[in-house]
C-alpha cells in the first residue's frame, strides 16, 4: 500500500481555516469560565504576551468616530468600491 500525498491547500485557504472568531462573553458564569479558559489557551498558543499598559493611537491618527460624512470639508465622504 502506498501512501498518497495530501496536496498543499492555496496559502488562501489555509489564512481562512486559522481566522479567529469575535470573543463574545456569555451570561452564564460556568460557560463564561470555559470561554475565558479557551480564549487564553488560544492567546498562549499563538504566543500573545499580557500587557496591563494602554494602548493609544499614534499622534496624526484619528479614531474610528472621528470618520463621519459631518466631518468632512464638503459634507462628501468618498467610499472604496469593493468588487
Amino acid at each position: 500500500t502506498t501512501k498518497r500525498r495530501r496536496r498543499a491547500a492555496p496559502l488562501a485557504l489555509r489564512k481562512k481555516r486559522r481566522k479567529f472568531l469575535p470573543f463574545q462573553p456569555t451570561e452564564d458564569a460556568h460557560r463564561r469560565l470555559e470561554q475565558l479558559a479557551s480564549l487564553a489557551t488560544a492567546l498562549t498558543t499563538v504566543g500573545a504576551e499580557f500587557c496591563n499598559q494602554l494602548t493609544y493611537l499614534p499622534l496624526g491618527v484619528a479614531a474610528r468616530s472621528a470618520n463621519r460624512a459631518s466631518l468632512e470639508p464638503r459634507r462628501i465622504q468618498v467610499s472604496p468600491q469593493h468588487s
